[in-house]
């Protein structure tokens, strides 16, 4: 907060609610709330496009993709932690609850924090770059007008 110059009792942090957030339980009412381009069923897309806003997603599938990733043993605690056991998940946020309008791709082999390209940058050897995945995407959204 600090670095963005934000007054952080304007603006709080809650570790428990953000963890709260990422559960199956928190999912389900976050999407109770804000239902715009959710699958009516599990593993589905959602409407592509909703209220005039052209909706996509993309997700990883993968917690460990560098041995040298110190961000990638927290990805895989919190997998073996976490309410999405036996399902696939990016070590936060399980494969099912991150589709929602198109998917892109639901399946790259990077965790959450390869997917912000949080940590240096470091992500799995032959993983695809988040940063030439985005700007993709972007030229997407470019040629459509967006």
């Amino acid at each position: 907060m600090w670095a963005q110059g934000l007054d952080a009792n304007a603006f709080p942090h809650n570790a428990l609610a953000a963890g709260h957030s990422t559960s199956i339980e928190g999912t389900a009412e976050f999407n109770q709330r804000f239902q715009l381009g959710l699958s009516l069923t599990p593993y589905g897309e959602g409407k592509y496009q909703d209220q005039g806003i052209a909706l996509y997603s993309m997700t990883g599938n993968t917690q460990v993709t560098n041995p040298l990733d110190v961000g990638d043993a927290a990805m895989k605690a919190l997998d073996l932690i976490s309410a999405h056991k036996g399902g696939a998940n990016d070590g936060i946020v399980s494969v099912c609850s991150a589709k929602f309008g198109k998917t892109i791709r639901d399946d790259f082999p990077w965790n959450h924090l390869d997917e912000v390209n949080l940590l240096l940058g470091l992500k799995g050897t032959f993983a695809p770059d988040p940063i030439a995945v985005y700007r993709q995407h972007a030229n997407r959204l470019k040629l459509q007008g967006l």
